[in-house]
């Protein structure tokens, strides 16, 4: 079941830019775990992505403006995606926090493109304005780390935590 926290998405510019968006998606995990509707024996996961590039934070952009200027500016260049997560098993109150990191390099992108792709409801859904499933094959030119963690969600890093608190088996 997916349930949106509502909290507001402050990060904190005293921490490390990967500890800020673990504090966030921690923020998140204990708004949900303190609702009196969430079950006892739930597994919150909660998580939150950041574009970093030239030590600025690009989270979603506000408006048509904001996309393009930030997919201007991460044209033909390589940054990081940043996924901070939280998982909290209400079963003994066990909280761990982690993130990932991933490089990505866009490819070179026309001015008719970002147009077309300001277009489409989904760019102001993801950090950067992007998204690797949807804009991949037009915008990426490479990547280093997780697949998983650009979507979001870095399995390799949440599934050994999930069989460790006995959420999943592995075969």
């Amino acid at each position: 079941m997916v349930r949106p926290s509502h909290i507001e998405e402050v990060i904190d510019h005293s921490l490390p830019i990967p500890k800020a968006i673990e504090k966030l998606s921690l923020e998140k995990a204990q708004a949900i775990a303190d609702r009196t509707d969430t079950p006892k024996d739930a597994v919150i996961i909660a998580a939150d992505s950041v574009v970093v590039f030239g030590g600025q934070i690009y989270g979603k952009p506000k408006d048509k403006q904001d996309l393009i200027k930030t997919l201007t500016r991460l044209s033909g260049q390589t940054h990081q995606f940043i996924t901070g997560f939280t998982i909290i098993n209400m079963q003994g109150r066990t909280i761990t926090t982690d993130f990932d990191i991933a490089s990505v390099t866009l490819k070179k992108l026309s001015p008719l493109l970002l147009e077309r792709h300001a277009d489409r409801k989904s760019a102001y859904t993801k950090a950067g304005g992007y998204g690797i499933t949807e804009n991949g094959r037009e915008f990426v030119q490479g990547y280093t780390g997780s697949r998983s963690n650009l979507s979001g969600l870095p399995l390799e890093k949440i599934e050994p935590i999930l069989e460790q608190h006995g959420v999943i088996k592995r075969q």
